[in-house]
């Protein structure tokens, strides 16, 4: 019995160790989002995570458009041509378009993160906003983690009292150990 009662309590430590693991890789991302986005740390933050990372459409429907596209060389016809000049335009006029590298396999695996995030919630103790302000604050989504770790997804809020606000959809990316960024759609409230 204390043998069973001891290796419950490692494999409890085993789970705790590889959470925290997970929690500081989210808080690495983080850190450099409030970065990188020039974030105001006087602006409070509301605690509980967004889970929608697109207003138009669901996750799943958000993270499949960004899967990788095959080069497979195929014959457009006039209707094609056109749709592809559309989706161009709005590209070009409104710098909407997000990478598309994502794996099948990553899809599923980001899916998975939010399904399994629901008792999440951000340690501000770690991202220290200032949560007395109730005039502006921001709202983020989890980042969700491509399988290898080195491409993020997220949307983030801006909000403030009233009818007004902004947000957006981000991709990040790890390359030689630093994380970039592309910013995706943003809208206004």
């Amino acid at each position: 019995m204390k043998q069973f009662l001891i290796l419950c309590i490692i494999i409890a430590l085993c789970g705790c160790i590889r959470e925290n693991r997970n929690d500081d890789r989210i808080y690495e991302v983080l850190s450099f989002v409030i970065e990188d986005q020039n974030l105001d740390k006087n602006y409070g933050l509301t605690l509980t995570p967004e889970y929608q990372i697109d207003d138009t459409k669901s996750n799943k429907e958000f993270l499949l458009s960004l899967l990788e596209s095959k080069n497979t060389a195929q014959h457009s016809t006039g209707s094609d041509r056109k749709q592809h000049f559309l989706e161009l335009k709005v590209a070009i006029e409104y710098n909407f378009s997000l990478d598309k590298c994502l794996s099948p396999e990553d899809v599923e695996g980001m899916l998975y993160q939010l399904s399994s995030a629901s008792n999440f919630s951000w340690n501000n103790n770690r991202l220290k906003f200032n949560l007395s302000n109730k005039e502006n604050w921001y709202v983020f989504s989890p980042p969700l983690f491509s399988k290898d770790g080195t491409t993020a997804v997220m949307m983030v809020r801006h909000l403030c009292r009233g009818l007004c606000g902004s947000g957006w959809q981000l991709m990040l990316k790890k390359e030689n150990g630093k994380w970039t960024s592309q910013r995706g759609i943003t809208w206004h409230h």
